[in-house]
Protein backbone atom coordinates (compact mmCIF):
# COMPACT_ATOMS: atom_id res chain seq x y z
CA UNK A 1 0.00 0.00 0.00
CA UNK A 2 2.72 2.66 0.89
CA UNK A 3 4.10 2.57 -2.91
CA UNK A 4 0.00 3.75 -4.40
CA UNK A 5 0.00 6.58 -1.77
CA UNK A 6 -0.27 9.91 -2.75
CA UNK A 7 3.16 11.27 -0.56
CA UNK A 8 2.29 15.08 -1.44
CA UNK A 9 -0.54 14.83 0.91
CA UNK A 10 0.90 15.15 4.48
CA UNK A 11 -0.43 14.69 8.53
CA UNK A 12 2.12 16.93 10.39
CA UNK A 13 0.49 15.73 13.78
CA UNK A 14 0.46 12.12 13.79
CA UNK A 15 -0.96 11.30 17.47
CA UNK A 16 0.27 8.22 18.72
CA UNK A 17 0.42 6.30 22.18
CA UNK A 18 3.05 4.20 23.79
CA UNK A 19 1.48 1.21 25.50
CA UNK A 20 4.79 0.98 27.75
CA UNK A 21 4.23 4.26 29.23
CA UNK A 22 -0.02 4.92 29.07
CA UNK A 23 -2.88 3.11 28.66
CA UNK A 24 -4.20 3.22 25.32
CA UNK A 25 -7.67 3.82 23.80
CA UNK A 26 -9.55 1.36 21.70
CA UNK A 27 -9.09 4.60 18.71
CA UNK A 28 -5.48 5.23 19.28
CA UNK A 29 -2.57 4.17 17.23
CA UNK A 30 -0.12 2.05 19.15
CA UNK A 31 3.02 -0.06 18.21
CA UNK A 32 1.00 -2.60 16.77
CA UNK A 33 -0.39 -0.36 14.28
CA UNK A 34 3.55 0.16 12.95
CA UNK A 35 5.18 -3.42 13.53
CA UNK A 36 8.06 -2.63 10.67
CA UNK A 37 8.80 1.35 11.55
CA UNK A 38 11.39 1.98 13.81
CA UNK A 39 9.71 5.88 13.67
CA UNK A 40 6.62 7.35 11.98
CA UNK A 41 6.83 8.41 8.91
CA UNK A 42 4.05 9.94 6.81
CA UNK A 43 3.50 6.95 4.51
CA UNK A 44 3.43 4.87 7.48
CA UNK A 45 0.95 6.79 8.69
CA UNK A 46 -1.26 6.99 5.48
CA UNK A 47 -1.35 3.28 5.53
CA UNK A 48 -2.17 2.94 9.01
CA UNK A 49 -5.20 4.89 8.47
CA UNK A 50 -6.59 3.70 5.47
CA UNK A 51 -5.97 0.07 6.51
CA UNK A 52 -8.38 0.99 9.96
CA UNK A 53 -10.88 3.32 7.74
CA UNK A 54 -11.05 0.72 5.11
CA UNK A 55 -11.93 -1.78 7.69
CA UNK A 56 -14.35 -0.04 9.89
CA UNK A 57 -18.05 0.73 9.67
CA UNK A 58 -18.98 4.39 9.52
CA UNK A 59 -19.90 4.82 13.41
CA UNK A 60 -16.32 3.22 14.29
CA UNK A 61 -15.14 5.58 11.71
CA UNK A 62 -16.85 8.81 12.90
CA UNK A 63 -15.88 7.94 16.69
CA UNK A 64 -12.31 7.51 15.84
CA UNK A 65 -12.23 10.79 13.96
CA UNK A 66 -13.87 12.62 16.96
CA UNK A 67 -11.46 10.66 19.94
CA UNK A 68 -8.17 11.76 17.20
CA UNK A 69 -9.10 15.17 17.35
CA UNK A 70 -9.29 15.73 20.50
CA UNK A 71 -5.54 16.00 21.21
CA UNK A 72 -4.62 17.65 18.10
CA UNK A 73 -3.51 21.57 17.74
CA UNK A 74 -4.80 21.64 14.45
CA UNK A 75 -7.21 19.17 14.01
CA UNK A 76 -8.71 21.12 11.00
CA UNK A 77 -5.69 20.62 8.72
CA UNK A 78 -5.89 17.08 10.17
CA UNK A 79 -9.29 16.47 8.95
CA UNK A 80 -8.67 18.33 5.63
CA UNK A 81 -5.32 16.17 5.05
CA UNK A 82 -7.81 12.90 5.53
CA UNK A 83 -10.34 14.07 3.37
CA UNK A 84 -7.79 14.20 0.68
CA UNK A 85 -6.38 10.85 1.59
CA UNK A 86 -9.65 9.08 1.01
CA UNK A 87 -10.62 10.92 -2.08
CA UNK A 88 -7.29 9.87 -3.32
CA UNK A 89 -8.70 6.59 -3.07
CA UNK A 90 -11.61 7.25 -4.17
CA UNK A 91 -9.80 7.86 -7.39
CA UNK A 92 -7.48 4.57 -7.19
CA UNK A 93 -9.94 1.94 -6.89
CA UNK A 94 -11.82 0.27 -9.84
CA UNK A 95 -14.23 -1.89 -7.78
CA UNK A 96 -17.44 -0.04 -7.76
CA UNK A 97 -18.49 -1.62 -3.99
CA UNK A 98 -15.07 -0.60 -2.36
CA UNK A 99 -15.12 2.94 -4.36
CA UNK A 100 -18.84 3.29 -2.96
CA UNK A 101 -17.20 2.48 0.42
CA UNK A 102 -14.62 4.68 0.25
CA UNK A 103 -17.02 7.48 -0.91
CA UNK A 104 -19.24 7.34 2.20
CA UNK A 105 -16.11 7.52 4.50
CA UNK A 106 -15.29 10.77 2.91
CA UNK A 107 -18.46 12.35 2.75
CA UNK A 108 -17.86 11.68 6.63
CA UNK A 109 -15.16 13.10 7.20
CA UNK A 110 -16.49 16.24 5.11
CA UNK A 111 -19.11 16.47 7.45
CA UNK A 112 -16.91 16.14 10.42
CA UNK A 113 -14.98 18.93 9.04
CA UNK A 114 -17.56 21.23 8.25
CA UNK A 115 -19.01 20.59 11.81
CA UNK A 116 -15.68 21.01 13.60
CA UNK A 117 -15.58 24.82 12.04
CA UNK A 118 -19.38 25.56 12.98
CA UNK A 119 -18.70 24.52 16.60
CA UNK A 120 -15.36 27.12 16.33
CA UNK A 121 -16.94 29.82 14.61
CA UNK A 122 -19.48 29.44 17.12
CA UNK A 123 -17.20 30.09 20.19
CA UNK A 124 -15.63 32.86 18.77
CA UNK A 125 -18.95 34.55 18.27
CA UNK A 126 -18.84 34.67 22.23
CA UNK A 127 -16.36 37.25 20.87
CA UNK A 128 -18.50 39.63 18.41
CA UNK A 129 -19.64 42.16 20.27
CA UNK A 130 -23.14 42.36 17.97
CA UNK A 131 -23.85 38.72 19.12
CA UNK A 132 -22.77 40.21 23.11
CA UNK A 133 -25.27 43.20 22.31
CA UNK A 134 -28.35 40.24 21.52
CA UNK A 135 -27.01 38.63 24.98
CA UNK A 136 -27.37 41.75 26.89
CA UNK A 137 -30.97 42.58 25.58
CA UNK A 138 -31.82 39.01 27.40
CA UNK A 139 -30.88 39.97 30.59
CA UNK A 140 -32.97 42.34 33.05
CA UNK A 141 -30.80 43.86 35.20
CA UNK A 142 -27.59 45.97 35.44
CA UNK A 143 -26.03 43.49 37.71
CA UNK A 144 -26.34 40.99 35.53
CA UNK A 145 -25.20 43.10 32.58
CA UNK A 146 -21.68 43.95 34.06
CA UNK A 147 -21.47 40.16 35.32
CA UNK A 148 -22.07 39.07 31.70
CA UNK A 149 -19.81 41.43 30.14
CA UNK A 150 -17.02 41.05 32.47
CA UNK A 151 -16.96 37.10 31.75
CA UNK A 152 -17.18 37.79 28.86
CA UNK A 153 -13.81 40.11 28.66
CA UNK A 154 -11.87 38.32 30.98
CA UNK A 155 -12.51 35.54 28.83
CA UNK A 156 -11.35 37.50 25.71
CA UNK A 157 -7.78 38.67 27.23
CA UNK A 158 -7.21 35.48 28.30
CA UNK A 159 -8.32 33.48 24.99
CA UNK A 160 -7.34 36.31 22.44
CA UNK A 161 -8.23 35.65 19.26
CA UNK A 162 -7.44 37.29 16.19
CA UNK A 163 -10.40 40.21 15.50
CA UNK A 164 -11.47 40.33 11.53
CA UNK A 165 -12.59 43.83 11.79
CA UNK A 166 -9.90 46.04 12.79
CA UNK A 167 -11.89 49.24 11.90
CA UNK A 168 -13.66 48.94 14.74
CA UNK A 169 -12.34 49.37 18.16
CA UNK A 170 -11.32 45.82 19.44
CA UNK A 171 -14.24 43.56 21.59
CA UNK A 172 -12.41 44.48 25.24
CA UNK A 173 -12.50 48.16 24.32
CA UNK A 174 -16.37 47.97 23.51
CA UNK A 175 -16.89 45.82 26.54
CA UNK A 176 -15.74 49.15 28.58
CA UNK A 177 -18.06 51.49 26.68
CA UNK A 178 -20.62 49.42 27.48
CA UNK A 179 -20.10 48.82 31.22
CA UNK A 180 -19.67 52.55 31.00
CA UNK A 181 -22.81 53.10 29.64
CA UNK A 182 -24.71 51.12 31.89
CA UNK A 183 -23.30 53.01 35.25
CA UNK A 184 -23.49 56.15 33.66
CA UNK A 185 -27.35 55.01 32.89
CA UNK A 186 -27.30 53.69 36.81
CA UNK A 187 -26.00 57.34 38.28
CA UNK A 188 -28.89 59.10 36.17
CA UNK A 189 -31.76 56.70 37.82
CA UNK A 190 -30.62 57.11 41.06
CA UNK A 191 -31.00 60.96 40.72
CA UNK A 192 -34.38 60.69 38.81
CA UNK A 193 -37.62 60.80 41.11
CA UNK A 194 -39.26 57.78 41.50
CA UNK A 195 -42.88 57.91 41.93
CA UNK A 196 -44.43 56.70 44.90
CA UNK A 197 -47.42 54.21 45.23
CA UNK A 198 -48.32 54.53 41.37
CA UNK A 199 -49.73 50.94 40.51
CA UNK A 200 -48.30 49.49 36.96
CA UNK A 201 -51.41 49.75 34.42
CA UNK A 202 -52.49 46.75 32.68
CA UNK A 203 -54.42 46.20 29.74
CA UNK A 204 -57.79 44.06 29.66
CA UNK A 205 -57.83 41.90 27.04
CA UNK A 206 -61.44 40.27 26.82
CA UNK A 207 -60.66 37.84 24.09
CA UNK A 208 -59.26 34.37 24.43
CA UNK A 209 -56.14 34.41 25.44
CA UNK A 210 -54.34 32.40 22.31
CA UNK A 211 -55.63 34.79 20.05
CA UNK A 212 -53.86 37.70 22.25
CA UNK A 213 -50.88 35.49 22.19
CA UNK A 214 -50.97 34.51 18.41
CA UNK A 215 -51.07 38.46 17.55
CA UNK A 216 -47.50 38.93 19.00
CA UNK A 217 -46.25 35.68 17.35
CA UNK A 218 -47.27 36.87 14.03
CA UNK A 219 -45.50 39.98 14.83
CA UNK A 220 -42.57 37.73 15.45
CA UNK A 221 -42.37 35.99 12.67
CA UNK A 222 -43.72 38.75 9.82
CA UNK A 223 -40.51 39.96 8.07
CA UNK A 224 -40.18 43.32 6.96
CA UNK A 225 -36.57 43.85 5.20
CA UNK A 226 -35.75 40.66 6.60
CA UNK A 227 -36.00 41.38 10.41
CA UNK A 228 -39.08 40.57 12.41
CA UNK A 229 -41.63 43.05 13.58
CA UNK A 230 -40.60 42.76 16.90
CA UNK A 231 -37.62 40.98 17.42
CA UNK A 232 -37.64 39.02 20.63
CA UNK A 233 -37.32 35.49 22.29
CA UNK A 234 -41.55 33.08 22.76
CA UNK A 235 -40.06 33.99 26.28
CA UNK A 236 -39.81 37.90 26.69
CA UNK A 237 -42.66 38.13 24.39
CA UNK A 238 -44.72 35.55 27.44
CA UNK A 239 -43.22 37.55 30.11
CA UNK A 240 -44.26 41.25 28.28
CA UNK A 241 -47.72 39.65 27.75
CA UNK A 242 -48.08 38.37 31.77
CA UNK A 243 -46.98 41.61 33.03
CA UNK A 244 -49.27 43.82 30.93
CA UNK A 245 -52.59 42.02 30.42
CA UNK A 246 -55.28 40.84 32.51
CA UNK A 247 -57.82 38.33 31.01
CA UNK A 248 -61.52 39.56 30.66
CA UNK A 249 -62.33 38.99 34.49
CA UNK A 250 -59.15 40.93 35.84
CA UNK A 251 -56.94 37.90 36.56
CA UNK A 252 -53.41 37.40 35.75
CA UNK A 253 -52.48 35.47 32.42
CA UNK A 254 -50.12 32.56 32.99
CA UNK A 255 -46.51 33.37 31.85
CA UNK A 256 -46.21 29.46 31.23
CA UNK A 257 -49.47 29.38 29.42
CA UNK A 258 -48.15 32.27 26.70
CA UNK A 259 -44.81 30.89 26.44
CA UNK A 260 -46.54 27.56 25.39
CA UNK A 261 -48.72 29.17 23.32
CA UNK A 262 -45.79 31.59 21.40
CA UNK A 263 -43.37 28.52 20.68
CA UNK A 264 -42.85 28.28 17.34
CA UNK A 265 -43.56 23.87 16.97
CA UNK A 266 -47.31 24.70 19.35
CA UNK A 267 -49.23 25.85 16.19
CA UNK A 268 -52.01 23.77 17.41
CA UNK A 269 -52.54 25.98 20.44
CA UNK A 270 -52.76 28.80 18.42
CA UNK A 271 -56.65 29.56 17.29
CA UNK A 272 -58.50 28.07 14.32
CA UNK A 273 -61.37 30.58 14.58
CA UNK A 274 -61.34 34.07 15.31
CA UNK A 275 -57.78 34.64 14.58
CA UNK A 276 -56.43 37.96 13.53
CA UNK A 277 -54.41 37.80 10.55
CA UNK A 278 -52.03 40.29 11.19
CA UNK A 279 -50.75 40.58 7.40
CA UNK A 280 -53.54 41.97 6.24
CA UNK A 281 -53.28 45.29 8.52
CA UNK A 282 -49.61 45.63 6.31
CA UNK A 283 -51.32 45.77 3.44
Amino acid sequence: MLNDLNLSIRFKERPFVNTAIAKAHPYDFVSDDFPDSKSIENSHYCAALLAKIKSWKLQECQEFIRHQIKGLTDPITWLNSLRMLLANQVDKDTDKFVTLNWLMKHALVVDELRDYELRQCKKDRKFDFDQVSKELEKLDSSTKKLKYLIERKTEFLQYHPIEPIPTKPTFAAQVDLEIEKIHKLEEIALRSPVPQNIAPIKLRWNGQINILADIFHQFATIRVDGKPLIDNSASSLAEFLAHNFVDKDGNPISFETLKTILRPSRFEKRPKDGRIDISDLLE
